[in-house]
């Protein structure tokens, strides 16, 4: 599919008819030869009337999603929800509205740019402590100066994953990993322990624990959010529209055993989508209704079960435009005389 030249369409009509709702037009677009590539177009608004322009549609039988993103959720990006950075650090502009609107997107994708790489340095840092851990088994290994240089590296990734400076001296780490809000379980038993003994084994043990609880405070930071049901849904449809004729296709078949295993998967993408919105779809689970022994009423469920699922998506107001090739949609969206 070509992004680039939706993206580009999409910039015409705004440019035509919403030139003073819309801020900026963004492409996000992951490498082609990764696994599980990202495709994101987004708008920023600037009115009321520009946050409605948003919407999802299909070409041929791939899903599209044009979706607005405020000033304010971009600016997360650079501080607390960091998941997405990429939106900003590997983004394309394809329309701005003014110099100002440039300035302020350049300013965010500097600071998103910072963040990203302040990641990289932690799980540098992180990666350094795991092969210093391995000179616990050197023999006359000095453990507790090993546990030291761990230590000192653990505090300098929490501090820079923070935004902050690490400074040398215990006293001076003490007072500044005391203002950090979140910090490694074992922290505390950390510094008791480098105070207060020198066996090898507990030091070893405490480094351990120290290292994999740190992955999981800087994890913590990264878990997903709740996505909106536009957004969740409207990434739904293409797969689930495709599964759902393999499922009847099988079990028309009397293919048990590939209806069965077409379910699972559809069931499996529907929790997943229902984790990521928050939203439980009012549906029986596909598990449920699957008989091997009467497979033509189970094909005949799944055409109920996609108009339940279908009905869903457009009561929450995600309706699917519908255009058979690219030309179809770029002649939808000239202006109308």
């Amino acid at each position: 599919m070509d992004y680039n030249r939706i993206a580009q369409i999409f910039s015409q009509k705004v440019q035509a008819e919403y030139k003073e709702d819309v801020a900026a037009i963004v492409l996000y677009q992951t490498a082609a030869q990764q696994e599980n590539q990202t495709v994101r177009i987004y708008f920023i608004p600037k009115t009321d009337r520009g946050e409605k322009l948003g919407w999802s549609f299909l070409i041929k039988d791939t899903a599209i999603k044009i979706l607005p993103y405020t000033w304010d959720a971009l600016k997360a990006l650079t501080s607390g929800d960091r998941r997405n950075v990429g939106m900003l650090t590997e983004a394309q502009l394809v329309y701005v509205c003014s110099k100002e609107d440039a300035a302020r997107f350049t300013a965010l994708s500097e600071q998103a740019a910072v963040v990203q790489n302040r990641e990289e340095q932690c799980a540098n840092i992180l990666q350094e402590c795991k092969d210093l851990y391995f000179s616990f088994d050197v023999p006359n290994c000095d453990a507790a100066k090993v546990f030291i240089e761990i230590f000192e590296k653990i505090v300098c990734a929490l501090m820079l994953y923070n935004g902050k400076s690490f400074r040398h001296g215990w006293d001076t780490i003490k007072q500044d990993m005391s203002e950090l809000e979140t910090l490694p379980e074992c922290y505390g038993e950390c510094v008791d322990i480098v105070t207060h003994t020198a066996d090898p084994q507990m030091l070893k043990s405490a480094c351990c624990k120290l290292i994999l609880q740190t992955q999981q405070v800087i994890k913590l930071e990264e878990q997903e959010e709740a996505v909106s049901i536009s957004e969740g849904f409207a990434g739904l449809y293409e797969s689930a529209k495709e599964l759902y004729q393999r499922i009847i296709t099988a079990a028309f078949a009397g293919n048990a055993l590939s209806a069965l295993l077409y379910a699972k998967e559809l069931q499996w993408q529907l929790d997943q989508v229902g984790e990521r919105t928050k939203q439980r779809v009012p549906l029986e689970n596909l598990l449920d209704l699957y008989y091997r022994k009467d497979l033509t009423s189970f094909a005949v469920a799944m055409y109920a079960h996609e108009a339940g699922l279908m009905g869903f998506i457009l009561n929450h107001g995600i309706q699917f435009e519908q255009y058979a090739n690219i030309e179809r949609f770029e002649e939808a969206m000239l202006p109308k005389d």
